[in-house]
């Protein structure tokens, strides 16, 4: 017997405001705390949601839901537009439709990162699957290269567009450490640097 079960658009909605609540964490964005958590749900049908960073860097965060229905409203667009011409300013936009030709004009702007509404239906690091990844600091990746005697050209490649790469916002030329864990060899660590995608 065969279960179908689907989730009303509000769950849906819950689950990737969560899913985005996660990711801003691992990012340092944010510090858990089920305050902030439970006020981003009680703004699940909202076109935009805005909130601080928990952190020293005074990070103004925005995220921005477009769809077929509003993304041609003037104000999402001109309010996008005012806050790139700030500081300390991060915009997530999330879309359930295709990119638009305009928004693809937004994906060179540094502090405004795109997503598909349906890439938050899980939160990809709890993926049974995916191995814990950490980001290193300029000066761990530093150490590293001296340790083994390498040039950052060597270590294998990871792509800026990997979904593991865009949940952490790696930037090219860093480095993360992979750890696998497995009942037979145990704990294993590898390094990947970020590259550029193929055009």
């Amino acid at each position: 017997m065969s279960l179908n079960i689907r989730k009303s658009a509000n769950e849906i909605r819950e689950s990737v405001l969560t899913n985005i609540y996660k990711m801003l964490i691992d990012r340092k964005f944010l510090k858990q705390n089920n305050n902030t958590l439970e006020q981003l749900k009680k703004k699940l049908t909202n076109e935009s949601v805005s909130f601080s960073s928990d952190y020293d860097i005074p990070y103004n965060i925005h995220i921005k839901f477009l769809s077929e229905a509003n993304i041609a409203k003037k104000q999402n667009l001109i309010k996008l537009l005012d806050y790139t011409n700030k500081q300390n300013h991060y915009i997530l936009i999330v879309i359930d439709n295709k990119i638009s030709k305009f928004l693809k004009d937004f994906k060179r702007i540094s502090n405004i990162e795109i997503f598909d509404y349906e890439e938050f239906y899980i939160n990809v690091t709890d993926h049974i699957l995916v191995p814990k990844h950490i980001l290193l600091t300029k000066e761990e990746s530093e150490k590293l290269l001296i340790e083994y005697n390498s040039k950052l050209e060597q270590i294998p490649k990871i792509l800026r567009s990997d979904r593991i790469s865009r949940h952490y916002n790696m930037k090219v030329g860093q480095i993360c450490k992979i750890e696998r864990y497995s009942e037979v060899t145990g704990k294993s660590i590898s390094y990947r640097h970020v590259v550029n995608s193929p055009n």
